[in-house]
């Protein structure tokens, strides 16, 4: 199962064709986390994706990365960087998130507050569960509220987590152990019944082989990085506190 049809670049290329009005539009990424604010992000040492924001008259856009960069100019001259570098798709799909808000493709492009997670967490698990009922579930990418209210409600023997942070990986959050996001995700895609996804993946490359080892199994992406993406690839998508 091939899923990125349309890439980054390109749904911003074709958005600007759509808006010519988006063409010399002002955009700004800013780095969104105090601690890499000041001095030097380096991710190998840190292990946390970063949020970065790309705003512009009228709209925001998200993306967590584990390549956060800064940026000072209009969506066109986004739109025309090199197509899926890792050190450039993560700006292509925040300002593609921000210019999809400001054209109305997606209604929702930045995420909940802290305090709306648990919330948020809750109708994603009521979701699944009037769905398809108590299952098992494989999550990839760790995201705290939603691993806690999954444990509630379909039980720790149910759930499987991976992510990239070196600092999770091995240890037991909420009775769960947190494999390796780096490693074969065959052993969680075997256990599982549903995949949640965290939208990081359509930015960091590992979707498409996730999907493909998936085969026909339910999944959801999740968290405001998917907003763009999802809608032009036709993408199950679950954000519901986002605004």
């Amino acid at each position: 199962m091939y899923i990125m049809r349309v890439n980054a670049n390109s749904a911003l290329r074709k958005l600007v064709e759509e808006h010519p009005e988006l063409k010399g539009q002002h955009i700004e990424i800013k780095i969104y986390q105090p601690a890499v604010q000041v001095g030097r992000y380096d991710p190998l040492t840190s292990g946390d994706e970063v949020l970065i924001q790309a705003d512009m008259e009228g709209a925001s856009g998200q993306v967590y990365t584990f390549h956060p960069r800064t940026f000072n100019g209009t969506v066109d001259a986004v739109a025309n960087l090199p197509d899926v570098s890792p050190y450039y798709y993560p700006m292509v799909v925040a300002v593609l998130n921000a210019a999809a808000r400001k054209v109305g493709w997606i209604d929702r492009s930045v995420e909940c507050s802290s305090a709306e997670q648990g919330q948020c967490a809750r109708y994603i698990c009521e979701f699944i569960k009037e769905k398809h009922g108590i299952c098992r579930i494989g999550m990839i990418g760790f995201h705290r509220a939603l691993l806690e209210e999954a444990v509630a409600v379909f039980g720790v023997e149910n759930l499987a987590v991976m992510d990239l942070n070196p600092h999770n990986i091995g240890s037991f959050i909420y009775g769960v152990e947190v494999w390796d996001g780096d490693k074969d995700h065959s052993p969680l895609i075997n256990f599982a019944d549903v995949l949640l996804i965290a939208g990081t993946n359509l930015v960091n490359g590992k979707a498409d082989k996730i999907l493909q080892q998936s085969g026909d199994k339910p999944y959801y992406l999740f968290g405001t990085t998917a907003a763009g993406l999802a809608k032009v690839n036709d993408l199950p998508w679950l954000c519901p506190m986002s605004i």
